[in-house]
């Protein structure tokens, strides 16, 4: 999905927020239908029990895809940011797994792209919003 920042902005934003030498956005991904949600609970590494970085992550994907110019959810992230110079880069596999299994994201189709919405427990885990 379309994102109105270019690759180095976004990479200084997570940079800033996490310390760790495992950046939660990368260049390439396993996920071979990376717009099938199925795909990304396949094969994956396990996620590490890092919760820092799942804590930055996710804030930092739905600040990502605050930059979309494209309507979505306020509380979802683009499967693959299409970033404004033209480059591409993704959620971590192991972490949107994680985040799936535990429930905390679903997988849904907006504009023919998935994206991974917050679940209730997913907001009150990571905004502190409760029901």
């Amino acid at each position: 999905m379309r994102i109105a920042l270019r690759t180095n902005h976004a990479e200084q934003i997570i940079a800033d927020r996490y310390a760790g030498a495992s950046k939660p956005l990368t260049k390439t991904t396993s996920v071979r239908s990376p717009h099938d949600v199925q795909s990304w609970l396949a094969n994956p590494k396990p996620e590490r029990g890092d919760l820092a970085r799942k804590f930055a992550a996710v804030p930092f994907y739905l600040e990502l895809a605050g930059h979309c110019p494209d309507a979505l959810p306020d509380d979802a992230f683009p499967a693959v940011f299409d970033l404004a110079d033209g480059q591409q880069r993704y959620p971590d596999k192991g972490l949107v797994k994680t985040l799936l299994v535990q429930g905390l994201v679903v997988g849904r189709t907006v504009h023919d792209e998935l994206i991974f919405e917050l679940t209730e427990r997913g907001r009150a885990q990571f905004l502190g919003q409760t029901a």
